[in-house]
């Protein structure tokens, strides 16, 4: 294996810092967690150690913070080919920002190492800021069941307005940070709270950014902030960055070697302003035209941070068909795996066939649904099979084939918090390209289907529900549909076969799931005829099962005071929809009985 070829930093110290330096590099490639050393961050791309370096404690003024950089697939190899790796760009980002006096890092060298041409392995030092926490956390503690308590006021603003003037002040020496957010800013908590910016491997500096450019890189904050912090506070941020009015101290040369770190003190008045005030206060002491101009950037910034959910969700329901920290994706005898890493294949081999087993749930010709249980999991399995015809296997490479299409589906409603069976694996079966067999396997949700579990628990019966419980039953049913179409989910067969509904044993807040994620999809927003279709396919229930009354319960619920369907003219054309679709399940139920009469007779 090629070795490492390290460049140091203009500001590395050699009489105190190369003894150490040539010590970890002669153990570079066996760096692991241990007494000394501590792993901070590790996924597929990227390993971050914290080497607290004692037997230098003399010489070190603080520990050292090592990265790896690992560049795997064909497209890092063909970028690295043309454009710096991510070691040799956050090198060069963080000797910018040092040299013009910005809180960052001191880097201290780093490192490529080359198959032929191309970067397979980068390695990166810099000193660690000691002291510091990241800013996400440090609001955590500073709210109180969702509300800003009183004696973090002052702190809290002051943190936001500070983060602003820096993002501004990152703008205007035309800096693009495409990965600024809240784990990015790292906060030194005492008498003068200061400020530090941390994370520059995705840094570049066209020397312009356009007005949209600086606008996502607000929401970017923003959105990252939004777990850990008020809308309404982040108009401080905004305050900040509209006002600006820092700029860093760039050192001079006869100054490097005293400076021994660059700090942004965090001013509690900034402007003269009293940030304990309210702020329509603060609104008062301010020029109109930059109320105005506060009220446009935070429309902006709204508006490009739904965008960015949008597309982070896009991204993340497509995580399951990559190979990516949770997912893997490979190739067995059988064909294409996808699959969670954790998921051991080779058990679940012995239940992939065509026929279907003894456990089966529902067959049909050329497909069927098995409950199975894999061995060494603690939990059942649903594994379900299609084989596919002709015509369907040669439109496979240009069209999502039905399994794959449940997989992802799943996938996506729980990355957006919607209950959804979790998928274990989705094996594809080709001849060439094209995909003829195909096995989803996914976790058991141990329920029942709506109209099985409301005829189970009809009155009248022993196991008959109470009227709370019913109410509370259609209730949480129409919040979770109106959840379904908020997170713009689209499901095209949302019947009651497809809900699954479990009660556990010390709680009467019924778990729901919904199941057959092949009719999914995540469309950019969802129309008012889907709506109305999903609403009649769920309250398409036979006589007996539920009430009218607990029927308008949930559409109640479902609409949420909004009255966009719970009102006269909506309800009419719904119960119109619905006496139309009972007509047809009545037409197709009749149907299927007498052709079984005609093939028994």
């Amino acid at each position: 294996m090629a070795s490492l070829n390290w460049k140091f930093a203009q500001r590395f110290k050699p009489e105190t810092e190369l003894k150490p330096f040539e010590a970890l590099k002669a153990h570079w490639d066996e760096l692991q967690e241990g007494e000394e050393i501590q792993v901070l961050k590790e996924n597929r791309l990227r390993t971050v150690f914290l080497h607290e370096m004692r037997e230098y404690r003399d010489s070190l003024r603080v520990s050292w913070v090592l990265k790896k950089f690992r560049h795997r697939g064909w497209y890092n190899n063909l970028r690295h080919r043309f454009f710096p790796s991510h070691a040799e760009r956050e090198f060069k980002a963080l000797e910018k920002f040092y040299n013009w006096g910005y809180p960052v890092p001191r880097p201290l060298a780093f490192a490529l190492r080359k198959k032929g041409s191309v970067p397979v392995e980068g390695a990166l030092i810099m000193e660690e800021i000691p002291q510091t926490r990241v800013l996400a956390e440090c609001f955590e503690g500073c709210y109180d069941r969702g509300m800003l308590l009183q004696e973090h006021e002052l702190r809290v603003r002051s943190w936001l307005v500070a983060c602003g003037q820096l993002v501004r002040s990152i703008h205007e020496k035309g800096v693009r940070h495409p990965d600024l957010h809240g784990g990015n800013f790292l906060l030194r908590e005492g008498e003068g709270d200061e400020l530090f910016l941390i994370d520059f491997h995705s840094c570049y500096f066209p020397g312009y950014l356009s007005h949209a450019a600086k606008i996502k890189g607000i929401a970017m904050v923003g959105q990252s902030l939004r777990a850990s912090l008020q809308d309404r506070e982040f108009r401080w941020f905004l305050l900040g960055y509209l006002k600006a009015g820092w700029d860093p101290d760039e050192p001079k040369k006869e100054d490097e070697k005293k400076r021994e770190e660059q700090t942004f003190v965090v001013d509690p008045q900034p402007y003269g302003l009293n940030l304990s005030q309210a702020w329509p206060k603060i609104v008062d002491e301010l020029p109109k035209d930059e109320v105005d101009s506060i009220q446009q950037l935070e429309t902006e910034v709204k508006q490009c941070v739904a965008r960015l959910d949008a597309r982070k969700m896009r991204s993340r329901t497509k995580r399951c068909l990559l190979n990516a920290s949770v997912f893997e994706r490979t190739s067995n005898s059988l064909g294409k795996v996808y699959k969670r890493r954790d998921f051991d294949l080779q058990a679940a081999l012995s239940a992939l066939k065509d026929d279907p087993p003894e456990s089966t749930i529902k067959s049909k010709p050329q497909a069927w649904v098995a409950r199975v249980q894999i061995p060494g999991l603690e939990f059942a399995c649903v594994i379900k099979y299609r084989q596919y015809s002709g015509i369907r296997s040669l439109l496979s490479p240009f069209f999502t084939h039905p399994l794959k299409k449940a997989w992802i589906g799943a996938h996506g409603m729980l990355t957006r918090g919607l209950p959804a069976p979790l998928g274990q694996a989705l094996i594809e079966k080709r001849n060439w390209i094209f995909v003829t067999h195909s096995w989803l396997i996914q976790k058991e949700f141990e329920g029942e289907s709506l109209d099985q579990f409301l005829w189970k628990k009809r009155r009248g019966t022993s196991e008959a529900l109470s009227t709370y419980q019913l109410r509370n039953l259609v209730r949480t049913i129409g919040q979770a549909l109106s959840q379904l179409h908020a997170q713009r989910v689209r499901h095209r067969d949302l019947s009651p076969q497809n809900l699954l509904v479990q009660y556990s044993k010390d709680s009467d807040q019924p778990l729901l799931c919904w199941v057959d994620q092949d009719d999914v999809s995540f469309p950019i927003r969802v129309g008012r005829n889907q709506i109305e279709r999903n609403l009649v396919q769920l309250g398409n229930m036979p006589e007996g099962h539920i009430s009218t009354s607990l029927l308008m319960r949930a559409l109640r619920a479902y609409d949420g005071g909004s009255k966009k369907f719970y009102n006269q003219e909506s309800i009419a054309s719904l119960r119109e929809s619905l006496l139309d679709e009972a007509l047809k399940t009545i037409t197709r139920m009749t149907e299927l009985e007498n052709r079984s009469s005609v093939e028994d007779g």
